[in-house]
């Protein structure tokens, strides 16, 4: 693995052929995304045998084998679900995934946030699917009352770790800030922008349940890039603005 600078300043922790970037170190676990140089990781933006040929191809550079993993297909919602072993190999409907298995977890993001919660002695993984909608109906709350029931965990001992999202540099629109506000968000949106800060929201959320460690790999999926200027990641808000072929990425957790 290399580190790379990105036009930002911030650093990111990549394979010496920039498909992979790892989620800062130290962190107790796997959290890897794919990149674009990696290539189209969804079935409804590709042919079937190209987005397979990509995915194993990912596999491969972080060792995991392409039938262990679970691919989440998420519903923009809060249905939480646990990943058992019987589960292997499968898609499941879902905006979050909780397991006590070494099975791979996985879902591509178009713009949205994927989060990872861990327990401080690695017994219990959370992916979850945080996008707008689900965000701003309480995705975070349920995410952890979930994970902290469950396994009963204290909050104090669980780890966040945040991937790649659209920040605030890049959401902005006037329908965005009319419906935060509507929603009763108003203190994450600028006026003067008319943008939204999801992410921000995201560790609000987080601080009011008094969470333990959260870690940010704070780079924006829409405009991201590495230092020749490519971009890093897909984005579905920056395909629709510059009119660009359409592609999603991976992101994957593993204990």
């Amino acid at each position: 693995m290399e580190t790379l600078k990105i036009q930002t300043g911030k650093s990111i922790l990549t394979d010496p052929e920039r498909k992979v970037v790892y989620f800062p170190h130290p962190f107790p676990i796997l959290f890897a995304f794919s990149t674009t140089k990696a290539g189209n990781m969804s079935l409804n933006l590709g042919e079937e045998a190209e987005v397979e040929k990509n995915k194993r191809e990912f596999l491969k550079i972080l060792g995991i084998q392409r039938e262990g993993l679970v691919e989440m297909v998420p519903l923009h919602g809060n249905i939480i679900r646990e990943i058992i072993e019987k589960d292997r190999g499968f898609r499941v409907l879902g905006d979050g995934f909780v397991t006590k298995t070494l099975l791979p977890l996985a879902f591509c993001p178009a713009d949205c946030f994927p989060m990872i919660l861990v327990d401080k002695k690695k017994k219990f993984l959370g992916l979850f699917h945080l996008g707008r909608k689900n965000v701003f109906e309480g995705m975070v709350y349920y995410a952890l009352r979930f994970f902290t029931s469950a396994f009963e965990l204290d909050p104090k001992d669980i780890i966040v770790g945040i991937g790649p999202g659209i920040h605030s540099c890049c959401y902005r629109g006037l329908g965005l800030v009319k419906e935060a506000i509507r929603r009763g968000f108003r203190k994450f949106v600028s006026f003067k922008r008319l943008s939204l800060d999801l992410n921000q929201i995201i560790w609000d959320q987080l601080h009011q349940f008094k969470v333990g460690t959260i870690v940010d790999i704070n780079l924006c999926t829409c405009c991201s890039r590495f230092e020749d200027g490519e971009f890093i990641f897909f984005s579905h808000r920056r395909a629709l603005k510059l009119k660009e072929r359409e592609g999603r990425f991976i992101a994957l957790a593993k204990l």
